[in-house]
């Protein structure tokens, strides 16, 4: 009975992965069962990702491209800004501005992540958004953003995951596993002679 389950639990398993063995593929029964996590988004020059199945997208974003969790609750969205492009900011202003983000209750730190095999720019912040229909205060939402900024010779990528404060922590394994998945076509500087 326990060698039975092991063998399901294997089965399964090797059903999960991005490129079952040929021999699930041949399987009927396994073939059914192979739901891969995500799906890729190949169809921009500068970027590619693996996002998760069920979230909706891809939707057109200022310089990039923006997927929505199910419910609408988080999205995230992976831009890459050309020097002078609408978005776009200096290179050592990045870093002031994420600063300038949030609220007091923030830290207000920018720490490094890899992005790409390369360390990028991060902040975690909240965002208070109020109804304008309403008096200022009397009705607003909370969202908390994760930012990673990562600048080349010619723009920046900005890799962006916001959500409302209740479901962020919800969506974040997601939001890690999207941005551990990133490859980004970076343009890197000619040699120097």
């Amino acid at each position: 009975m326990r060698a039975r389950h092991l063998v399901i639990l294997a089965v399964l398993g090797l059903a999960a992965c991005a490129s079952p063995p040929r021999w699930v593929r041949r399987t009927p029964v396994l073939r059914m069962l192979y739901r891969p996590w995500g799906l890729p988004y190949l169809e921009n020059p500068k970027f590619s990702f693996e996002y998760k199945r069920d979230w909706k997208g891809p939707e057109p974003a200022e310089g990039g491209v923006r997927f929505r969790a199910p419910g609408g609750t988080a999205r995230m969205t992976v831009s890459y800004f050309l020097e002078g492009a609408p978005g776009w900011r200096e290179k050592k202003a990045w870093g002031p501005w994420m600063r300038q983000q949030g609220t007091t209750g923030d830290r207000h730190l920018v720490d490094t992540v890899e992005v790409s095999s390369r360390p990028a720019s991060h902040v975690i912040y909240t965002e208070h958004e109020y109804d304008p229909e309403y008096l200022l205060g009397a009705k607003s939402s909370v969202s908390r953003i994760e930012l990673a900024v990562l600048p080349d010779e010619q723009g920046v990528f900005v890799i962006r995951y916001e959500g409302l404060a209740a479901d962020f922590a919800k969506h974040r394994k997601t939001f890690l596993r999207i941005l551990a998945s990133v490859t980004l076509a970076f343009v890197d500087p000619p040699p120097v002679e």
